[in-house]
């Protein structure tokens, strides 16, 4: 059998719909890290070699992931999709089940969402160790327990470590291995999946002069804090939480905790705010139809977001019991 190795995280069958008109085969990609812009084919772009892939320990590599899940799902979306893409397209409840749950996964399985999970981890692990570190006789139930089993030399003491645990995070480093972070990012798929389907969905259509894009995080999740900042990646469960999916340079997916109709033909300014948060959430690559100066523009402006962490650390590190209370 052979294997797939070459794993697009954006499908194919869905960048197609993205390809200039006038240039066949290709569309324009800007690369956030690298500050150009330049045309590309769909079958080269998305794709990262044995992203999804595993090794089994006789080394042979394992593509059950691609074969078995992603594959079948994009077979069975590929259909409501490209049905939704026709001009007097009208989404039905039938759709939203359907596509739920391919929405689910295209906001999981992409490196920026692995990354988030990454960050997450990392996070955890820090805080896990402070907490530890103001919890002496959690420390030293530890201690003891190790020292019984002869892991560790009896003469280390509890206000040793705890001086070692209180400054974790500037002494200590974790790394969560990318294939770990990619499972943790999946396993939240189920979660998103029930949340989309909780959400009121609408077809959006663009007007003839302007264009929606895409980008290699496409599902995206805006939501305001009690603030007014501006919060991307997480809190599908917020009520006032807005999730956007472009199908095509004249159509996208509008999800909110609001009523709203099932097709709204919408207006340069909805279509030019669903760009920049689209450009704005995606990790490197912003992917466009047509290259166009106000494209350019666009990218430029939102090519700093790239270095920006994925999520908040201060929203863990400011639970001092967030580990404690959870009974670790």
């Amino acid at each position: 059998m052979t294997v797939t190795e070459r794993n697009h995280y954006l499908p194919q069958f869905y960048l197609r719909a993205f390809v200039s008109p006038h240039e066949p085969r290709v569309f324009w990609v800007y690369d956030k890290r690298a500050k150009v812009l330049k045309p590309q084919t769909p079958i080269n772009t998305g794709i990262q070699r044995n992203f999804y892939n595993l090794e089994n320990p006789d080394e042979s590599i394992d593509d059950t992931l691609e074969r078995e899940v992603f594959t079948p799902l994009e077979t069975a979306s590929k259909p409501v999709i490209d049905r939704l893409l026709a001009p007097k397209a009208r989404l039905v409840e039938h759709d939203i089940e359907g596509l739920a749950g391919f929405l689910a996964f295209m906001a999981t399985r992409v490196p920026r969402s692995m990354r988030a999970a990454q960050e997450m981890g990392e996070a955890m692990a820090v805080k896990y160790f402070l907490d530890l570190g103001k919890n002496p006789n959690h420390i030293k139930r530890i201690l003891n327990a190790l020292q019984e089993q002869g892991k560790i030399d009896k003469d280390i003491t509890v206000e040793e470590t705890q001086k070692m645990f209180e400054r974790a995070d500037r002494d200590f480093k974790f790394d969560m291995k990318e294939k770990v972070a990619l499972m943790v990012s999946l396993m939240m798929s189920e979660d998103v999946h029930l949340q989309l389907l909780k959400m009121n969905w609408c077809l959006c259509r663009a007007p003839s002069n302007t264009n929606f894009l895409c980008g290699d995080s496409p599902l995206v999740c805006f939501a305001l804090d009690d603030d007014g900042k501006a919060a991307f990646g997480g809190g599908y469960s917020l009520p006032t939480v807005e999730v956007t999916f472009p199908m095509s340079p004249n159509k996208c997916l509008y999800l909110a905790r609001k009523h709203t109709q099932k097709y709204r033909a919408v207006g340069q300014d909805f279509v030019n705010e669903i760009n920049r948060r689209t450009a704005w959430s995606a990790e490197r690559f912003i992917i466009s139809t047509y290259k166009t100066e106000q494209i350019k523009s666009l990218c430029e402006w939102v090519s700093g977001s790239a270095e920006l962490p994925k999520i908040d650390k201060n929203e863990i590190m400011s639970d001092r019991n967030f580990l404690f209370r959870r009974g670790h």
